[in-house]
């Protein structure tokens, strides 16, 4: 076991000068950076801290809970998910770094670099649309979820309830349109887009129709009744504010970081608040190891059964990869072309930790476990494909000027962020809409920006040809 912790310490240290030496190089805090960080949480600083403190963990933990499979796992399931995790970042590596050859001038071409003041109203005007898109489609959608439920005051009652995967939701929103509770994620984007049209062009109804998507968006994050929704939805503004024209950026992200961590149990306390129509009373709890650990341990616990998961319920040979395509598809709309739902690889993670224990919640699929599921070892390989897809969203998101947008670089960086413990393209469609929009947005502004950039250099070029063939008559 020293062997184990000692070649995880070693991870943490490589992958912490990584991330130094990479933010060092491009002063930004992009794609690499998140991932390698969010990376060696889940699966490289909580095995170190598992291990480290087994003998404090095994007195707090009193019941089957993801850190009871952690403590008594077996040394062979140890030594495969150290493996697993050396292997997927590394295979994460080589593709983020392999696609740079490939894509080697988008990922050179950054907006400072464009001219962008010609190309201003055009791009306003997309971000407007897409911010009237996300704030009407997703507000009135949650309108009409509000409305179904009796009221806000009701909506926020049953939010954490109805959260619970398994509750059956349509004993309070019928199953047609319970659809409009994901399209009621929308207006989670509608802010970051209006923030966008107004840092290009500012306009006074703009500003107003950010506070007021803001307002729907926290009211729709209470309702989400989800502490990982509620921290995204502000981490953009709020990172765009603590390192917008400041020193010390990193440093300043970090300790907003600290922060979340520590309104943790108080947001767990908020939610049932709510729930309990303010029938509970806040207490602060002493600080226990295991309590402050267990929010982030699901992803390395099921790395440790990955291999039990698959042995009792087999491969499931790609069915992941493409299920996403019906499964967020309404359910009237299924039944009208005679498809129905797949089962999820998180239906079967939760399962099999009922098979033990009785969960009261889901489990979801962290990415390696996922790519695990499908080809067995051999699936690892597909975080070759991951690191170059990851390599595009940076390219992307590399046209934006990160001192001036850099709310919506967080808004976007949430998708590679909440994709390492929740992998599944059905879970990210659904619960990411808003930030899989705002994705879309910025690719729609980076090709628009490119195509003003290259009609002005071929101007500039025709410009040069006739001044040179004038230049050699006058010779």
């Amino acid at each position: 076991m020293f062997i184990i912790i000692s070649i995880y310490i070693m991870l943490l240290f490589i992958l912490s000068l990584l991330i130094v030496k990479h933010y060092k190089k491009y002063k930004k805090i992009d794609v690499f950076i998140i991932f390698t960080l969010v990376y060696s949480l889940y699966y490289i600083f909580i095995p170190i801290v598992t291990n480290l403190f087994i003998h404090q963990i095994e007195l707090e933990t009193n019941r089957v809970n993801y850190l009871y499979y952690i403590l008594y796992a077996s040394t062979t399931n140890k030594v495969y998910a150290l493996i697993y995790t050396i292997l997927g970042y590394v295979l994460f590596f080589i593709g983020f770094r392999l696609s740079r050859s490939v894509n080697k001038k988008s990922t050179n071409n950054y907006i400072e670099q464009i001219d962008f003041s010609n190309s201003k109203k055009r791009v306003e005007k997309v971000f407007l649309y897409f911010g009237y898109f996300m704030f009407l489609g997703g507000g009135l959608s949650f309108a009409y979820i509000i409305v179904s439920l009796g009221g806000l005051s009701r909506a926020l009652q049953l939010a954490d309830y109805l959260r619970n995967p398994n509750v059956d939701s349509t004993q309070f929103i019928s199953q047609n349109v319970l659809f409009l509770k994901t399209l009621g994620g929308l207006v989670l984007g509608a802010p970051y887009a209006f923030l966008a049209a107004y840092s290009t062009i500012r306009r006074k109804l703009t500003i107003f129709l950010f506070a007021s998507s803001m307002v729907i968006g926290i009211l729709y994050a209470l309702f989400s009744a989800g502490k990982f929704v509620f921290l995204t939805f502000l981490a953009g503004f709020i990172v765009h504010f603590l390192i917008k024209n400041k020193r010390m950026r990193i440093f300043n992200v970090i300790l907003f970081s600290m922060l979340c961590f520590w309104l943790i149990p108080f947001l767990d306390f908020l939610f049932s608040y709510l729930a309990t129509d303010g029938s509970i009373e806040y207490t602060n709890e002493p600080f226990e190891l295991s309590g402050a650990i267990i929010q982030f341990a699901f992803p390395y616990c099921n790395l440790l059964n990955v291999q039990n998961i698959n042995t009792t319920f087999g491969l499931r040979w790609g069915i992941d990869l493409i299920n996403w395509t019906w499964n967020v598809l309404p359910s009237m709309i299924l039944r009208i072309i005679g498809l129905s739902t797949t089962e999820d690889l998180s239906d079967r993670i939760t399962m099999y930790y009922s098979i033990f224990t009785r969960q009261t919640g889901g489990t979801p699929a962290d990415m390696l476990t996922l790519v695990i599921s499908q080809f067995s070892t051999i699936g690892v390989f597909l975080m070759l494909v991951i690191g170059i897809v990851l390599k595009k969203i940076n390219s992307i998101i590399w046209r934006l000027n990160f001192k001036k947008f850099s709310f919506l670089y967080i808004g976007i960086l949430i998708l590679p962020y909440s994709a390492i413990f929740n992998s599944e393209l059905v879970n990210i469609i659904k619960y990411r809409i808003s930030n899989v929009m705002l994705l879309i947005m910025v690719v729609i502004v980076s090709k628009l920006i490119l195509k003003e950039n290259l009609r002005k250099q071929n101007i500039l070029r025709e410009e040069n040809i006739q001044k040179n063939k004038e230049d050699e008559l006058i010779g």
